[in-house]
């Protein structure tokens, strides 16, 4: 997990120069920074450092083994910002991937459970979507469908002029090979037709039932609370010109299926403009009610990677994310 260190030119919030030590005083008195931070530095960037350091605490080392994650504290949700921007009730907490599209392939996982019984799929797969998609950009099946959408109507338009100029050049026209439109594999569609009432009854051996606690655990830990949404006005406000936010991970069905190609055809296609963080959490600086609310969204959204990052640990097949080593 990345905590980018907050540069001195960012600890001023407003062109009162005491911003930055007056919210780093409402961290405190929100409950959110240690004095012993403060005492071991009196430098107001460090503190803010320790101070989510902290907060992210022994989270970071299980989290960075599926996700790479940025966290960060600012008054723009960008890397640039206008002296305008720079409003003590309004820092963001944010998070971002940093470098690295998390992914995994879902099929051994739903082979496994399928062998338990035909519900079990579909349970776990939407589990899991929903409870990252709850806090994350998650690609999916969905996402993919969107990209392969109009990545046809380009292939379309190409072989229709394409094919105009062998008509008149009198030479054979082929078509050019495409992928299968994305779509769920048939054990994730078999949905049940009335209420389960004990799904943890279905999964017989150890492994389904680890599978099955752990997808659960996972889904009850993200509806602590909702992920706040930005209204359109605050929207418009900060973002300029800017990429979607990077997906925090891919749920693929296999080695190099069609989600994935998608994906990297995306990825391969952005980076011309920043991307966006998210989720965007906002606080009012001057107010430690809000500075804890804040808080307590980051904290459900932390702990939600944590458990997603517990249940791929035990998905057959799962590679924890590969770090370089400085």
């Amino acid at each position: 997990m990345t905590l980018p260190r907050i540069p001195e030119d960012l600890w001023q919030f407003s062109t009162t120069r005491s911003d930055g030590a007056a919210f780093a005083a409402n961290l405190l008195r929100a409950g959110i920074g240690q004095a012993a931070d403060w005492e071991s530095s009196r430098d107001i960037g460090k503190f803010l450092h320790a101070t989510l350091e902290r907060f992210v605490g022994a989270r970071a080392k299980e989290i960075d083994l599926a996700f790479d994650i940025a966290v960060s504290l600012s008054t723009s949700p960008t890397s640039w910002r206008r002296p305008e921007e720079t409003d003590p009730r309004r820092i963001l907490l944010t998070f971002r991937v940093a470098h690295t599209v998390g992914w995994v392939n879902l099929m051994p996982v739903l082979t496994l459970l399928e062998a338990e019984h035909e519900l079990l799929p579909a349970f776990f797969y939407h589990r899991l979507n929903n409870s990252l998609s709850r806090w994350f950009r998650v690609f999916d099946v969905v996402e993919a469908k969107y990209g392969w959408e109009s990545w046809r109507e380009r292939i379309e338009e190409d072989e229709a002029e394409r094919k105009a100029e062998c008509q008149e050049e009198g030479i054979p026209f082929e078509p050019q090979a495409t992928s299968e439109k994305p779509r769920l594999p048939d054990c994730v569609r078999t949905r049940p037709r009335g209420k389960v009432c004990n799904i943890f009854a279905l999964a017989r051996s150890p492994a389904a039932r680890r599978l099955v606690e752990a997808i659960e655990r996972l889904y009850r830990v993200s509806r602590r609370t909702r992920c706040p949404k930005l209204d359109p006005q605050e929207r418009e406000d900060m973002f300029y010109d800017t990429d979607p936010a990077v997906p925090l991970i891919s749920l693929a069905f296999g080695e190099h299926d069609v989600v994935t190609e998608m994906l990297n055809m995306e990825l391969e296609t952005s980076g011309q403009v920043e991307p966006e963080p998210w989720p965007i959490l906002m606080i009012d600086g001057t107010d430690p009610s809000s500075i804890r609310r804040a808080f307590r969204y980051a904290r459900c959204a932390l702990d939600t990677l944590v458990e997603a990052s517990r249940t791929l640990s035990l998905v057959p097949g799962f590679e924890p994310m590969a770090r370089e080593t400085p």
